[in-house]
């Protein structure tokens, strides 16, 4: 495992990168970026905040989450971090979007994050392992990933910031195994399939990626995450698409 330093700097390097990535595909000039990785405590993985006056920004990460395995430290670098500049971005630009919008969505997709609420949402169906349905403390329900079910049965307890309502491993769930939505990249429901239906998931998505004129890699990437292809998969549903669908061009 690397060390906590190496971490850190891996995170400032990242995110000057994805912050070089939304200058040049929104022209925009973004805000000064630093991070803080001491203020974060339990189940929170990071958080963004901005200073209108002064045009400053912060990204705050959970440092004990992102020590604490691999896995973890895969999901802060790869998905927190750039789901917090896309708070960053419509913070300082807010006519791309505000909280989790689909604007804001559509920003989080850019850059590369999986575009959902934190750690909750209920309306996605996620495409790797199985998605989980919460009752929450105040009988509202949530979908939540296997990752995030694992976290709640080993004693980790979410907060629904809305409405102040919890998930903890005293709530009801059931496994989302039914007939249920396909949601697309920007996290549209685009079509009803089948549980289980990974190439009409996958189509579902490459569809609303086309719309979005996202690049073919982007979307590539979107319909693995979303069905729970691999890469390899996901491009052979591309092509399938293209010769037997007539999508894409």
């Amino acid at each position: 495992m690397s060390s906590f330093e190496e971490r850190c700097n891996k995170i400032k390097e990242r995110g000057q990168e994805l912050i070089s990535l939304a200058e040049r595909r929104l022209s925009i000039t973004m805000p000064e970026v630093v991070y803080n990785f001491d203020e974060l405590k339990g189940c929170v993985t990071g958080r963004a905040r901005f200073n209108s006056r002064t045009r400053k920004a912060t990204i705050l990460i959970n440092a004990h989450d992102m020590m604490k395995s691999d896995n973890a430290w895969r999901e802060t670098l790869l998905d927190t971090l750039p789901h917090e500049l896309a708070h960053t971005v419509c913070q300082a630009y807010p006519q791309f979007g505000r909280g989790h919008d689909t604007g804001w969505k559509r920003i989080a997709v850019l850059l590369g994050a999986t575009p959902k609420s934190r750690a909750v949402d209920n309306e996605i169906i996620y495409g790797n392992g199985d998605t989980y349905t919460y009752t929450d403390t105040r009988g509202n329900t949530h979908n939540v990933s296997m990752h995030t079910h694992k976290k709640i049965q080993k004693g980790d307890v979410f907060s629904i910031r809305k409405t102040g309502a919890k998930l903890n491993a005293q709530c009801k769930f059931v496994v989302a195994n039914q007939a249920t939505n396909a949601v697309a990249a920007d996290g549209q429901v685009v079509s009803t399939v089948t549980a289980g239906s990974k190439a009409s998931k996958a189509r579902a998505i490459m569809r609303v990626c086309l719309e979005q004129n996202l690049s073919y890699d982007e979307t590539i990437k979107q319909m693995s995450e979303g069905s729970g292809y691999s890469i390899a998969l996901s491009k052979a549903c591309y092509k399938d698409a293209q010769e037997k669908h007539g999508m894409g061009k």
